[in-house]
């Protein structure tokens, strides 16, 4: 019988540490395929049509690459400092926001002043809405010009919002970018206002303006009228009231900045006056003018709708030199604007 005791069983196989020459060979070829990916990403080849050019776009906003999308488009038309905020990667960084199922319908050249152009008609899908658009694509001049998109952007119209900071997609908003329409990449946009101490909140997503013209949709963004929150009405009374009785505590014959005034009630020039409040306005308050072009608009109106407050006055005053006393009550009328702030709610009368 064979004695194996001496013979012990050896591995089918032994794992071999991988030598240093192998690992550093290993490790340059990682390096080199990063930077022949980011090299290709540099010189990527050009679009060879014009159709392609759009598709190229359009693949780019896809993935959220509007850096690349951009990169087609002519430089006359493209992102300008302080009037383009949506033109940014951030725009598109949801990919439910990006567009997606491109169709070309047609493609068609035109000329005009001796140039020409072509028309590249598609469709496209934005969230649930089907979009249809024409996009210019010119060329750059010279032998090996490449196609360039003349200004493959949409307008979007947002309804202002009382003077309170708007967001889109997440990006903030010059106010006085809102006045007029923004441009846009094809996609879906949300608009927002947040919540203050008197207004509730609004958000609104996009919708194709059924009066656009044909493969130039235009885009808007209706946040509605604005809505004030369960008891504002009696923080801004309770704010009126205290102006009001701060206008009281003043010297002067016509209280700066305030609704009450003794210029009618006496007759001469006031020398001294005291004033004290003796009914104060019931007020109506309501949501701000969204259509306000203001970007100080408040989020509140106010006025006493004929419930007039009144004060009592006693005033001395020149006589024709002579020194005199007077005191009597003044019915005054108030309105204004409500806005919060980080102090509070801040009024002023008008």
């Amino acid at each position: 019988m064979l004695d194996l005791s001496d013979h012990p069983a050896r591995p089918a196989f032994r794992l071999r540490r991988p030598s240093r020459r192998t690992a550093l060979t290993a490790a340059a070829a990682a390096v080199a395929l990063t930077a022949g990916v980011a090299a290709y990403a540099l010189t990527r080849p050009a679009p060879v049509t014009a159709t392609s050019t759009v598709r190229e776009y359009f693949s780019d906003l896809a993935r959220g690459e509007v850096a690349d999308a951009l990169a087609l488009v002519n430089s006359s038309n493209g992102p300008v400092t302080g009037r383009d905020p949506l033109l940014v990667d951030k725009a598109l960084s949801a990919a439910s926001d990006r567009p997606t199922d491109l169709k070309v319908v047609s493609s068609t050249e035109v000329g005009f002043g001796g140039m020409s152009e072509t028309q590249v008609e598609v469709t496209y899908r934005t969230g649930h809405r089907t979009v249809g658009q024409t996009l210019g694509v010119g060329k750059d001049s010279g032998a090996h010009g490449r196609f360039r998109l003349d200004n493959p952007f949409l307008d979007l119209d947002i309804s202002v919002a009382a003077g309170r900071e708007v967001t889109v997609n997440g990006i903030t908003i010059p106010w006085d970018a809102t006045s007029s329409p923004l441009r846009v990449l094809p996609g879906s946009y949300t608009a927002s206002v947040p919540a203050t101490s008197l207004l509730a909140g609004q958000r609104a997503t996009t919708r194709t303006d059924p009066d656009s013209t044909p493969g130039d949709p235009r885009l808007t963004a209706d946040l509605g009228k604005p809505r004030l929150l369960p008891g504002a009405e009696a923080l801004v009374t309770t704010e009126v009231d205290q102006a009001l009785d701060t206008c009281a505590t003043s010297h002067e014959g016509s209280p700066q900045g305030c609704p009450f005034s003794a210029l009618n009630a006496v007759s001469g020039e006031v020398t001294a006056i005291t004033w004290s409040i003796t009914r104060h306005p019931a007020l109506t308050v309501t949501a701000g003018d969204p259509d306000s072009m203001s970007s100080d608009a408040g989020e509140a109106d106010f006025s006493d709708d004929g419930h007039q407050g009144r004060v009592h006055y006693t005033a001395t005053y020149d006589d024709f030199g002579t020194p005199a006393h007077t005191s009597g009550d003044v019915d005054f009328d108030v309105q204004g604007t409500a806005a919060s702030g980080a102090d509070g709610i801040a009024v002023t009368f008008q």
